[in-house]
């Protein structure tokens, strides 16, 4: 009976030690603008997004949602279902290739010195994180 007490102590110890950590990833990893462009055939822009991982644990992003505004005007819809495995104290670009509406294409193209907002989410590890910045260039 001794021996069960001691194995679950220990099972319970190790699992309190892992949701920590998890849970520090969680507060800490940071999503941040990296950069933009524009290709052509078909009109996409590209998003590159930085993620930065300070802990010495690895994340898995496995979807990133959100939407694209410009001045205030909806330009785009993110749906991005790439795995993308983030490294312990490490900097990743992830690459979000994106077709905006007409409307929001033409606005892009008139306005591509200006900048944009994204607010969305990523999915770490299973569990859905805020996304929201402004990028100007």
């Amino acid at each position: 009976m001794k021996n069960n007490n001691t194995l679950l102590y220990v099972l319970l110890g190790v699992g309190a030690f892992i949701i920590g950590r998890k849970i520090n990833l969680f507060n800490k990893i940071q999503f941040s603008p990296a950069g933009f462009s524009v290709s052509g055939n078909p009109f996409r822009l590209i998003i590159k997004m930085q993620v930065d991982n300070p802990t010495g644990v690895s994340a898995k992003v496995s979807q990133i949602n959100g939407s694209i505004f410009q001045n205030g005007a909806f330009v785009a819809n993110v749906n991005s279902s790439t795995v993308n495995q983030i490294q312990p104290y490490n900097r990743t670009l992830i690459s979000l290739s994106v077709k905006p509406d007409l409307l929001g294409a033409l606005q892009a193209v008139a306005n591509y010195k200006m900048g944009f907002d994204f607010s969305g989410s990523a999915v770490v590890d299973g569990v859905p994180l805020p996304i929201n910045f402004n990028y100007t260039f």
